[in-house]
């Protein structure tokens, strides 16, 4: 096995063949601060439950978070997987289940589609 001088690195294998799993690891570390941040507001949320029609919604949102961290770095450690594949689908159903939160607030509470008229003339 020969070593380039100026690398330090075996010849024939990639720079950064090593580094994947510290960059996976620096993608999981920050993903579980972002999951514990969110699941710290949704507590929130549901401790001060208020307004339910409007709460709800908010979490709903909120929890795409953790889905999007979670699913990012699961994917990052199975590249080229099924299961790399089939988190990515299910990362996008939910996302589209989020955005139809987003929607909803403004469709059925009429407060909201009234401020959405005035602004929008």
């Amino acid at each position: 096995m020969d070593v380039d001088l100026l690398e330090g690195e075996p010849e024939g294998e990639a720079w950064y063949s090593n580094k994947q799993w510290l960059g996976a690891g620096v993608a999981c570390a920050f993903a579980a601060i972002a999951v514990t941040i969110s699941l710290f507001h949704c507590r929130h949320h549901l401790y001060h439950y208020n307004e339910p029609i409007v709460q709800r919604y908010t979490i709903r949102i909120l929890l795409m978070v953790p889905v999007y961290a979670m699913d990012s770095a699961l994917s990052l450690l199975t590249p080229h997987n099924i299961g790399s594949f089939i988190l990515v689908t299910l990362r996008d159903c939910y996302e589209a289940y989020t955005l139809y939160n987003c929607e909803c607030p403004r469709a059925f509470d009429p407060a909201l589609a009234a401020a959405n008229r005035r602004i929008a003339r």
